[in-house]
């Protein structure tokens, strides 16, 4: 909802929560590989996940948005725009949480979901949030463009 009012949108807010099962499988998968069970800890790690990955959803699409109000750019034009301009951000950010969590990990094995939920999710959440988002973005603007076409 606070999103919604954000972005004046219904769609921005919903293709944004659509990136977190996408993250998930990447996160139960590296549970899996690791070894980590599931319980407390690894649940906190989720939703701090999200909460991350939402952040960078939200950076990019405030970009982009502030771009299409200026009104001389395409939809794409926009989108790739704003992808060059918070690349650095976005990436950087993924990459101290990483790695600033690798010690938590790999420590303590009472915290050690919590900080894997993390890793294996951001290391995902970078890639979908750059170049996934920017496409589904796309897809469903047009997809909307076609079925409320005015006549």
């Amino acid at each position: 909802l606070v999103l919604v009012l954000q972005f004046d949108s219904f769609l921005q807010p919903i293709v944004m929560i659509f990136l977190l099962p996408l993250s998930l499988t990447t996160v139960f998968w590296g549970f899996s590989l690791v070894g980590v069970p599931i319980g407390f800890p690894t649940m906190i790690g989720i939703v701090a996940l999200a909460g991350i990955m939402i952040n960078d959803a939200i950076v990019l699409v405030d970009r982009y948005n502030q771009h299409r109000r200026k009104g001389d750019l395409s939809r794409a034009e926009a989108l790739a725009l704003a992808g060059v301009e918070r690349f650095q951000p976005i990436f950087l950010t993924s990459v101290t949480t990483v790695f600033g969590l690798l010690p938590l990990a790999l420590s303590d094995p009472i915290w050690a979901g919590l900080g894997f939920a993390i890793i294996f999710g951001m290391s995902t959440s970078t890639i979908t949030t750059l170049f996934v988002l920017p496409c589904l973005l796309i897809s469903v603007q047009r997809l909307k463009g076609l079925i409320f076409r005015k006549a």
